[in-house]
C-alpha cells in the first residue's frame, strides 16, 4: 500500500493472470492490471476505495512476448501517473506539484506501513482491533 501526502492511498498494482511473467502463461483469458485507489474526500462514495482495472491494448496482442512487454510498459506508466498526482476517482491530476509518496529517504519514496498505522491514519477501526 502506498500512502501519498494528500491522504490518498493506492494498493499494489497486480496483473491477472498471476503467472503473466512465467513461461507458458495462458493467452486465452483477458489480461489486466488492477489496483484499489482510496481518496479520503470520496470515502462516502467509495468506502473501500475505487477498484481500477486497466485492460487497454493488452488483449489485442497475440503473442506472449508482446503482452509481457505491454504489461511492463503499462505498469511503469501507471506508477508514474499515480505518483505524478493523478486521481482515478476524480479523473484529474492534483493541483500544484506532483505528489510524492511518504518515504524514509529520497531514494526510497514508498513507505510500507503496518496495518495499525493505516487504521490510525484514516481514523477507522474494526471491531477485531478494538478488543
Amino acid at each position: 500500500m502506498k500512502i501519498f501526502r494528500n491522504g490518498c492511498s493506492c494498493s499494489d498494482l497486480t496483473v491477472y493472470p498471476s503467472d503473466w511473467n512465467q513461461p507458458g502463461a495462458f493467452l486465452g483469458v483477458d489480461w489486466y492490471i488492477q489496483y484499489r485507489f482510496t481518496d479520503p474526500n470520496a470515502a462516502g462514495r467509495y468506502p473501500k476505495g475505487k477498484l481500477c482495472i486497466v485492460k487497454k491494448g493488452i488483449n489485442s496482442l497475440k503473442t506472449l512476448a508482446e503482452r509481457r512487454a505491454k504489461v511492463k510498459t503499462m505498469l511503469a506508466d501507471l506508477k508514474e501517473t499515480l505518483t505524478g498526482g493523478f486521481n482515478p476517482i476524480t479523473n484529474k491530476k492534483a493541483k500544484g506539484s506532483s505528489l510524492k509518496e511518504i518515504g524514509k529517504t529520497p531514494t526510497d519514496e514508498i513507505a510500507i506501513l503496518p496495518k495499525h498505522h493505516l487504521f490510525r491514519h484514516f481514523g477507522r477501526r474494526t471491531a477485531s482491533l478494538r478488543q
